[in-house]
C-alpha cells in the first residue's frame, strides 16, 4: 500500500529488487518456496523486512485514533506515501515525483510475466489512473481508502481515514517523514 516508500528504498538500495518490493504483498508463503528469479525474491524479502520495521515502533500508528484498530497500519502506510509524495524532492536530492513514478512504472512493467492475478488487476488500476502521482491529493486518498474498505472485512471505518488525516495534518506529516527515514536507515 505504500508503494512509493517501498520503491524509493529499492531505488536507493538496489533497483533490481524494486518489482519484488513493490508487489511483495501479492506473494504468499515462504520465499524459498516461490519459483521466481532471485532479484524478485530479494525484493519480496526486502518488502517483508520493511513491513516488519513499519509494524514495530511506528510512531504514526500509535498517534492514529484507536477506533481504527488494526487498520491503523494500513492508514499509516498510505499516509506515509502521501507525505513522501509531497516531500519527494527533499527526500531524493531534488527528483520530481513524476520522474520517480515513471521509473517505478517502467521497472514494474518489465516483470509482467511474473504478475499474480490479483497484482495484475490492482496494478492496472494504479497505472492507468496514475495513482502514484496522485497520492499527494486528498481526493485520491479517499478513493484508495474507499477501495480498500470494500476489500477487507469490516473495513467501512477506512472511509473516515482521510478525516483523521485532515484533523492532524501537520503533526502527521512530521511523524510520517520521520518514520520513512527511520525505516530507510534501518533497512540492511
Amino acid at each position: 500500500m505504500n508503494y512509493i516508500a517501498h520503491s524509493l528504498i529499492s531505488l536507493e538500495k538496489d533497483k533490481k529488487t524494486l518489482f519484488g518490493n513493490f508487489s511483495g504483498d501479492f506473494y504468499k508463503g515462504k520465499v524459498e518456496q516461490l519459483k521466481l528469479p532471485s532479484n524478485i525474491l530479494s525484493g519480496i524479502i526486502l518488502h517483508r523486512h520493511i513491513d516488519t520495521l513499519t509494524d514495530t515502533n511506528n510512531k504514526l500508528v500509535s498517534e492514529i485514533d484507536n477506533k481504527y484498530g488494526h487498520y491503523k497500519g494500513i492508514m499509516s502506510d498510505i499516509f506515509i506515501d502521501h507525505y513522501v509524495s509531497l516531500n519527494i524532492e527533499k527526500l531524493t536530492n531534488n527528483c520530481k515525483l513524476k520522474d520517480v513514478t515513471d521509473e517505478i512504472i517502467s521497472e514494474v512493467d518489465m516483470y509482467e510475466r511474473y504478475y499474480t492475478a490479483r497484482f495484475s488487476e490492482l496494478y492496472k488500476w494504479i497505472k492507468y489512473n496514475d495513482i502514484l502521482n496522485k497520492y499527494k491529493d486528498i481526493k485520491t486518498l479517499k478513493l484508495v481508502f474507499n477501495g480498500i474498505s470494500k476489500r477487507v472485512r469490516n473495513g467501512e471505518i477506512l472511509n473516515f481515514a482521510v478525516d483523521e488525516l485532515e484533523r492532524n495534518y501537520k503533526r502527521y506529516e512530521e511523524i510520517a517523514i520521520m518514520e520513512f527515514l527511520r525505516v530507510k536507515r534501518e533497512v540492511k
